[in-house]
């Protein structure tokens, strides 16, 4: 069509019809213009919650401590989710957030009656559970060091002597990483021993979590020591306490041997592997015959033998044990597990649960205090238990107070 016959056209349209498509159009281009900032709002806010979501470890969907296991102090037990870190009071069934965990190394964490250990880079922090502040307690040198991490990642580790171990690898230019060992105050952060450990003092280290591997109980010290390494890579291993040998070297076996701290009390976890054709030692344990004895160690001076069962958490009086099993491979059968306590005091046991509830056998970590007990089980979850005892002061129960905090 010819511009003037569009024009002739446009003349004979009525203006009310003019004016009516005129306010329309204006009127949807402001609807436009205010759906485009309502938009952006919207997936501001969108980020916004989302960052904060992340950055607080999701604590919108309950924070459940799942299969990951914590640590008992002073009545309260510290947790870490994938996101963040919390404090769980089973007093009041409350948890705390306490701090994201947003580049927080996952080489494993520690907790004491001071505050939370954690390892961003090169550096371990330490957060104060009085103040909530954060303060960096140590950082390796970056020209001899590419990694650091705890010395051994369960944090139902204790802290000896309020010192912290710190590994610090080096993969530059070697095809087996160059270990050191910083110990550190883990309150002033003061360095006290830096150096480096040999292959037989590695190796121990990854059992023992412990670069010392020295024990202290009362005036005794005991200590685990390699004494033999073969050329197919097994090591053998003595006790000793106080420098003198207290169990040798089996012959022809090989010890395992553990430590845990029940209380003031040291309980030794020994396990020796025979290979039941030939009696070599120089066997996958899978293929082994197993004989195990657990000692306890008092601060009294006095070591005893304890009741066979599988020791998992203990006190000054009492220690907590999955037993009635003759062997340790229907020990760890054992359906439902039976779980005993065992009285330090008088040296006699007492059933507790049956388990008939709680997979106890299959327990990754437990944690008591005396009044608490908490079991996690690995892809399930985290129960607390509440301690009953008899007025003789003798732990005969438990209660369960919170199933999967």
């Amino acid at each position: 069509m010819k511009a003037e016959n569009i024009s002739m056209a446009i003349g004979f349209i009525d203006d009310d019809i003019i004016e009516a498509t005129d306010a329309l159009r204006n009127q949807k281009v402001r609807r436009t213009h205010w759906q485009r900032w309502t938009a952006l709002a919207a997936c501001l806010c969108l980020v916004i919650g989302a960052a904060t979501i992340f950055l607080r470890g999701f604590p919108i969907i309950g924070a459940k401590c799942g299969g990951n296991p914590g640590v008992l102090v002073v009545g309260s037990y510290y947790y870490a989710t994938d996101f963040a870190f919390y404090r769980y009071i089973p007093e009041t069934q409350e948890r705390e957030y306490l701090m994201s965990k947003l580049f927080v190394r996952d080489v494993g964490w520690r907790a004491d009656e001071y505050g939370l250990y954690y390892i961003k880079g090169l550096s371990l922090y330490v957060r104060e559970h009085e103040t909530g502040n954060t303060l960096k307690l140590y950082t390796a040198d970056e020209e001899t060091t590419t990694h650091i991490y705890f010395v051994d990642g369960s944090p139902q580790r204790p802290l000896a002597n309020n010192r912290i171990d710190i590994a610090l690898g080096n993969t530059r230019n070697s095809i087996y990483p160059l270990v050191r060992i910083a110990q550190i105050d883990n309150r002033t952060g003061e360095i006290l021993w830096l150096g480096e450990i040999s292959l037989e003092e590695r190796d121990a280290l990854q059992n023992s979590g412990n670069i010392r591997y020295e024990y202290p109980v009362g005036n005794n010290v005991f200590r685990k020591v390699p004494v033999e390494r073969t050329t197919d890579g097994s090591i053998f291993y003595e006790l000793q306490r106080d420098g003198q040998i207290f169990i040798a070297r089996p012959e022809d076996a090989n010890m395992w041997i553990d430590f845990m701290f029940m209380g003031d009390n040291l309980l030794i976890k020994c396990q020796t592997f025979t290979n039941p054709e030939t009696g070599n030692a120089r066997v996958d344990s899978r293929y082994a015959e197993v004989e195990a004895v657990n000692l306890l160690a008092k601060p009294d001076g006095n070591v005893v033998v304890l009741p066979f069962g599988f020791y998992i958490a203990g006190t000054d009086n009492h220690l907590i044990f999955v037993g009635n099993a003759d062997t340790i491979d229907t020990l760890s059968s054992q359906e439902p597990p039976l779980l005993y306590s065992y009285d330090v005091r008088i040296g006699e046991t007492e059933l507790l649960y049956d388990g008939s509830e709680i997979e106890i056998s299959t327990a990754e970590e437990v944690a008591t205090d005396g009044s608490w007990l908490f079991t996690t089980v690995p892809w399930s979850g985290t129960d607390c238990w509440k301690l009953v005892y008899n007025t003789d002061g003798k732990l005969i129960g438990l209660e369960l107070w919170e199933a999967d905090i």
